[in-house]
């Protein structure tokens, strides 16, 4: 692998780029070991400190994992959503985000999300959806249903086999779950739901693309709805 010696006064940046580059590119895998800070000092013609802060930098950015150590090193991290997720609901959360704004995106994204997955969900995707099902229903019964009805959806979103969008739901559902744990939401708001997730999830099963599309979109409306109504008689405003 060949870099391009640096004659730059903002050399660490510039490095950064190469590096990055030869990641996006797949010159460099996931799990690649990268030269020695020695080494990469002398292919880029700089010093080892301008290497060193390259390195951070990346690592900031979630791309490197920097270990310690005699076995130690910089080496190409696994691709994880976790980081963009975060920045993603952080950027969100900083333009006051509204209530109406998010159930417009969901309208836009979850069904048709539902309907990819009802076409591309694996067998793993449908035993998983059915075991958080199970739960679901386990925690309705002992009155405790709060922490399921989010991960139906980021398990849908998981299904419909497309990442981009994954990771857009994801930051969207994060939100979510701050608008709903401020929430009193009573027991029959939850079987309600639970409903829906039973039928959606029945349409993805069968591979009814149309049906689980239909079904969502209801789904996503009539929880805004309710949502909605809590929120006028706490006197809470959505936006």
């Amino acid at each position: 692998m060949r870099f391009t010696p640096i004659r730059n006064a903002r050399i660490y940046k510039v490095i950064g780029e190469q590096l990055k580059e030869a990641i996006y590119s797949r010159k460099l895998l996931p799990g690649d070991k990268l030269p020695s800070e020695r080494e990469l000092a002398e292919r880029f013609h700089a010093s080892r400190v301008s290497v060193r802060e390259a390195l951070r930098a990346l690592e900031h950015l979630g791309l490197l994992v920097i270990m310690r150590g005699a076995r130690g090193g910089a080496f190409v991290a696994e691709a994880k959503s976790a980081s963009i997720t975060a920045s993603l609901s952080t950027m969100l959360r900083l333009t006051d985000t509204s209530v109406n704004d998010l159930t417009e995106a969901r309208v836009l994204l979850e069904p048709d999300l539902a309907r990819m997955a009802a076409k591309r969900a694996t067998q793993d995707d449908i035993n998983q959806i059915a075991a958080l099902m199970a739960e679901q229903e386990r925690a309705l019964k002992s009155r405790s249903p709060h922490h399921y009805d989010l991960k139906f959806h980021r398990l849908v979103a998981r299904a419909a086999k497309n990442p981009v969008l994954a990771l857009v739901m994801n930051s969207v559902a994060d939100l979510i779950v701050e608008v709903i744990s401020s929430l009193k939401l009573n027991l029959d708001v939850h079987k309600h739901v639970n409903q829906f997730h039973r039928q959606v999830f029945l349409a993805i099963k069968n591979h009814d693309e149309d049906k689980a599309y239909h079904l969502m979109f209801r789904h996503v409306l009539d929880v805004q709805r309710r949502t909605a109504e809590v929120m006028r008689k706490s006197g809470k405003r959505e936006r």
